[in-house]
């Protein structure tokens, strides 16, 4: 590769929605966890892991007063959330974009009632 090739990033963010909440993404994975996280890309070195987490409400108890509604745990939905990666820098063919965006969904199971 070229001596003048800038330097490679990379950038993912949890994009605000009804259930943004419920998500984070760790970059390098085992990173702090959060909505946006970003990088330099270090060329020679391993590759960047990239974990996407799932946290709903840590209280599940399905309780209306003094009623408890356990037969009802299984009741929910199925959530989505979008991420807006970018990469940028690093070596990039004549005539090509030096910046690459992606969407990716993520989708999980809300229980809820």
């Amino acid at each position: 590769a070229p001596q003048n090739t800038p330097a490679t990033t990379f950038e993912f963010q949890i994009l605000p929605s009804d259930y943004s909440k419920y998500f984070t993404v760790e970059a390098p994975e085992g990173s702090k966890p959060d909505k946006v996280a970003k990088g330099p890309v270090v060329p020679g070195k391993a590759p960047i892991k990239v974990a996407f987490k799932y946290a709903p409400e840590e209280n599940t108890k399905l309780m209306y007063g003094d009623v408890s509604l356990d037969l009802l745990g299984g009741i929910g939905q199925w959530i989505t959330c979008q991420v807006k990666g970018i990469l940028s820098g690093g070596f990039v063919p004549p005539g090509l974009p030096a910046t690459q965006e992606l969407t990716i969904e993520l989708r999980a199971y809300l229980q809820q009632i």
